[in-house]
């Protein structure tokens, strides 16, 4: 079911819209994707909330899969750019020890201004919680998540310079992740 999923022939948009329609009268991107997953019965069953599941591989193909989550992405100069104008944005440090791997735990987090970020990164991860509000191209994402799976949605932000051995502490979160990685490897 999933293999027969093809992004490309289905949008006409560029995957920004929280629409559920796109321009053609076809199901916007976003919800298409969810709408695909919840209804394959083998991702249910095999996949969903019992191992991670990366598309875009061999196994996993998806056409159109670069276009609809690269329009889910803004660059990292764009995001730096609406911190610096967006001054109560709320961003965290992970505490230096965590990149070392030298401590496992989120005691010594704290919150700095958009001013601070170029020089926490040299050194640890920062992260943007509710990101939505902040970069607009992650909202088509989270209104299909709640319209379609009917789960509730939030984006964080992760930013991480290259070099460092962590970005953050080893951990499993309680509640389902979907991870777009748009920059680095």
């Amino acid at each position: 079911e999933l293999a027969k999923l093809d992004l490309d022939s289905n949008s006409c948009g560029n995957g920004k819209s929280g629409s559920q329609q796109s321009c053609n009268g076809t199901e916007a991107p976003w919800p298409l994707f969810f709408r695909t997953l919840a209804r394959s019965e083998a991702f249910r069953k095999d996949v969903w909330q019992r191992e991670p599941f990366v598309f875009g591989t061999r196994e996993a193909p998806l056409p159109g899969a670069d276009k609809l989550f690269g329009a889910a992405c803004a660059s990292w100069s764009r995001i730096y750019s609406l911190m610096e104008t967006n001054q109560d944005v709320g961003i965290v440090q992970f505490d230096e020890a965590v990149s070392d791997g030298k401590q496992r735990s989120w005691d010594n987090t704290r919150h700095i201004k958009p001013q601070e970020v170029k020089a926490a990164l040299r050194r640890s991860t920062i992260f943007l919680n509710f990101a939505w509000a902040l970069v607009p191209e992650a909202a088509a994402i989270n209104s299909a998540i709640v319209d379609v799976l009917g789960l509730p949605s939030n984006t964080n932000i992760y930013v991480t310079a290259p070099g460092l051995r962590f970005d953050s502490v080893p951990h499993s979160d309680a509640q389902d992740v979907f991870i777009l990685q748009c920059e680095g490897r």
